[in-house]
């Protein structure tokens, strides 16, 4: 196994750790642990699965939920409007994802996460538009709620 390999494996294990650590008990955990690596854990592994757990707040329906709609800007054939400039989905994907990562102590649900990424412009105060062919230019807040509602509800039937 190669470095990069034995990399992604520990961290797909973490993740599937993360996943029950936040959703079960601490005896659970261990059970897990003990199966997914084929034996008792470093110490040093356990304390980060633990502290990563522990302090993830977001369930992992919103997480589902902010990953969709990051993907719809990312492949939405609609331009992108920030400070007066123009950005295609991929740009503006990236960019709702850095002030994701700045904000994410803040975010505790997918509508906070529209409000602190995809809202307006920290430095200009300036709010996002979208401007998709056919229809009136729009704040992105309000064109990710819209998809947001429909996703939930394609999701519930």
């Amino acid at each position: 196994m190669n470095i990069k390999q034995g990399w992604c494996d520990l961290f797909y294990k973490n993740e599937l750790l993360e996943r029950i650590v936040a959703t079960h008990s601490t005896q659970s955990f261990f059970f897990y642990s003990n199966h997914i690596y084929g034996g008792p854990m470093h110490l040093k592994y356990l304390f980060l699965i633990i502290v990563v757990g522990f302090s993830m707040n977001l369930s992992a329906s919103t997480i589902g939920e902010i990953n969709y709609l990051i993907k719809y800007f990312e492949t939405s054939d609609c331009q992108y409007e920030r400070n007066g400039e123009m950005y295609n989905g991929i740009e503006a994907a990236e960019h709702i994802t850095s002030k994701y990562n700045y904000f994410k102590d803040k975010i505790d649900s997918t509508e906070d996460f529209t409000k602190y990424s995809a809202t307006r412009s920290e430095i200009s105060g300036k709010y996002y538009m979208i401007h998709c062919d056919g229809h009136a230019p729009a704040k992105i807040q309000s064109w990710l709620t819209q998809e947001l509602q429909r996703y939930r509800s394609a999701r519930q039937q």
